[in-house]
């Protein structure tokens, strides 16, 4: 959880830091970009390494479900809310399995993000890369690579401009004329992740309200945006996280919030649907700081077990992993003779497969270990379905101790007899980008 101490200086940090990019002549360059790839059925892919990585999947994984969810209200337009649905596509270096196994250490890590550039990327496609601190070769080699078959490549790099320059693997990035660079650099290294989240959700969010005005009849376009699915304004967008920070210091959230650093302190395992990726990848993410141990496979032996877990209440667990995707599960799949070719013989390879990741336990059926952990459904919002209350409810009793973690515009109506709640005013907007947010705020070390 991020330092209450120091949220004001991190909300000034990223409200300045974005503000300024939201005027940017490169912003409204992506976002003509965006909007021209939609309409002519193009793919945009978000490419990222590690936490970035992980956060790109999150990211695809909300803009798919916006979609699917919209052909429940408005049925005639399945077609065409399916193949918005398609446009956007995260691509993990390592495969997917990188969401969860983040020990990924190939030497030669560049010619497999290289080797999924080629697999997927078009002329005309855009990529948005996460360059982070714009030092890693596998992510420079694949912006290069996607630059030269004709994609438009954004590169977010969170150096300052002038730095970034003096980086030797960056030279290719910085001498590329056909990539537009764009610098995310603030004083404070707590703001990693926040900025790539707020930029990318925003960004997606106004060409899909953009796209539901211009296509939608008026009694249509009424429902949908009395459902709250509107984009902000650019000046929102970058004060976004201003809210979540006013918001937790205000007396009753403050409390909460204390009581949740308590509660976190302990083992404990989440449960949650549909913000079951944002906590995933920020335990992970969390592990892979702390040099924890990383999340387990079904049959491991090795007797560690994990300080936290999240598990999908509605699932087992093949079933929950393709809730997290809603696509085909994408590893290192070729023949290991390709990959030789390709001058790539490392021992663990297979361990990017993407059958590996259903050795991964995120379903129901973990409840095996619920009686050596502390049980936390989460409540966003309200947004939880009845049937996740019932299995809550169900094996609530097995735990050491049960609680429901209620945030946000929270009623005074009780899920459970055991409640944390942290009242918190969010707007709603198309990718639920507040609640996404908040979420890094709080499961983040």
């Amino acid at each position: 959880m991020i330092d209450l101490k120091k949220i004001d200086l991190i909300d000034k940090d990223i409200t300045n830091n974005l503000t300024k990019i939201f005027k940017s002549k490169l912003y409204n360059s992506l976002l003509l970009d965006l909007k021209r790839s939609l309409y002519q059925h193009k793919s945009v892919f978000l490419v990222g390494l590690a936490d970035l990585g992980r956060q790109a999947i999150q990211i695809e994984g909300s803009f798919r479900k916006f979609w699917l969810n919209l052909i429940n209200i408005i049925p005639d337009r399945k077609d065409e809310f399916l193949a918005n649905y398609n446009f956007v596509s995260s691509l993990p270096i390592g495969g997917d399995v990188t969401i969860i196994n983040p020990e990924i250490d190939f030497k030669d890590l560049y010619m497999i993000g290289n080797r999924q550039v080629e697999n997927e990327v078009d002329d005309g496609d855009i990529c948005i890369i996460y360059g982070g601190k714009a030092t890693s070769r596998a992510i420079n080699q694949a912006a290069i690579n996607a630059s030269k078959r004709g994609a438009s490549v954004y590169y977010l790099y969170d150096e300052a401009k002038e730095k970034i320059a003096s980086i030797d693997v960056a030279k290719g990035i910085v001498s590329n004329k056909n990539i537009i660079k764009i610098s995310l650099a603030t004083e404070d290294s707590k703001c990693h992740l926040l900025k790539e989240l707020i930029f990318t959700y925003s960004a997606l969010e106004i060409i899909s309200a953009e796209w539901l005005k211009e296509n939608l009849t008026d009694s249509e376009y009424k429902v949908v945006s009395d459902l709250g699915y509107i984009a902000l304004s650019l000046n929102d967008y970058a004060k976004c996280f201003n809210v979540i920070a006013k918001g937790c210091q205000k007396e009753k959230a403050l409390k909460g919030l204390s009581s949740l650093s308590s509660l976190m302190s302990q083992d404990n395992i989440y449960l949650s649907h549909n913000y079951l990726c944002d906590i995933l990848t920020s335990l992970v993410d969390n592990q892979v700081k702390s040099g924890l141990p990383t999340f387990k496979k079904r049959l491991d032996k090795s007797g560690e077990h994990n300080k936290d877990l999240v598990i999908d209440p509605l699932f087992p667990t093949a079933v929950a992993w393709q809730h997290i995707f809603r696509r085909s599960i994408k590893g290192l799949d070729e023949s290991k003779n390709t990959y030789k070719l390709l001058g790539l013989n490392h021992p663990h390879i297979v361990s990017y497969h993407s059958s590996e990741l259903f050795e991964y336990m995120i379903g129901y059926e973990e409840e095996a270990s619920i009686n050596k952990y502390n049980l936390v459904l989460l409540d966003l919002n309200e947004n939880y379905e009845n049937m996740e209350v019932s299995y809550f409810t169900k094996v609530a009793p097995l735990a050491p101790s049960a609680i429901v973690l209620r945030i946000g515009n929270v009623s005074r109506n009780k899920i459970f007899a055991n409640e944390l709640i942290i009242p918190l005013k969010m707007p709603t907007s198309i990718l639920d980008i507040f609640s996404h947010l908040l979420i890094k705020v709080l499961f983040t070390d």
